[in-house]
């Protein structure tokens, strides 16, 4: 697929969809990143990002069986191959999947302001406070499909981290 070829189809599926100049954005990058074969952002420290993979079953564990972690795994759009996403859990009911959720590891002084922005309960206020968060869930519903899209935020206690301590210890 050429990037004009790329560019039309993703034009196309925001009209689609209705979606506003902050998802064409969100989509854009994406495109951008398609192109380049790898992503826009310098790398990630490599702490931080482990912070965040480190929790994922510990939260998986926490969330129960309602709950399906499929981290790591890339889900393509099923009208639009080049628009891919990825994200932490199914939402179940019955055993099928009613939508998807974004887990973020924050460390304590991003995580408290996207907390408290979570707790608001505007939409409205988390688009513009913290649009890629925002797009990335709408888009990850858009590709699976899902009538719901979730935010989890999560910190650790140092009860927590005591605990995900010895479980670390005991695995390989």
């Amino acid at each position: 697929i050429t990037s004009s070829k790329v560019s039309l189809l993703l034009v196309e599926g925001t009209k689609e969809f209705g979606f506003g100049a902050g998802a064409i954005t969100y989509l854009n990058g994406k495109k951008k990143e398609l192109e380049f074969g790898r992503g826009l952002e310098l790398p990630v420290n490599k702490w931080e990002m482990l912070w965040g993979k480190m929790f994922e079953p510990y939260v998986h564990w926490q969330l129960g069986n309602e709950y399906e972690m499929i981290v790591d795994k890339t889900t393509i759009h099923p009208k639009y191959p080049q628009w891919s996403g990825s994200h932490d859990f199914n939402i179940l009911k019955d055993g099928i999947k009613i939508g998807i959720s974004e887990l973020k590891c924050y460390q304590m002084s991003n995580h408290y302001d996207y907390v408290k922005c979570l707790q608001q309960k505007n939409i409205q206020l988390l688009k513009n406070e913290y649009a890629f968060e925002y797009w990335q869930i709408v888009s990850n519903c858009c590709i699976n499909n899902a009538k719901y899209g979730e935010a989890i935020a999560f910190l650790p206690t140092e009860k927590n981290l005591i605990e995900m301590r010895e479980l670390l210890e005991d695995t390989d």
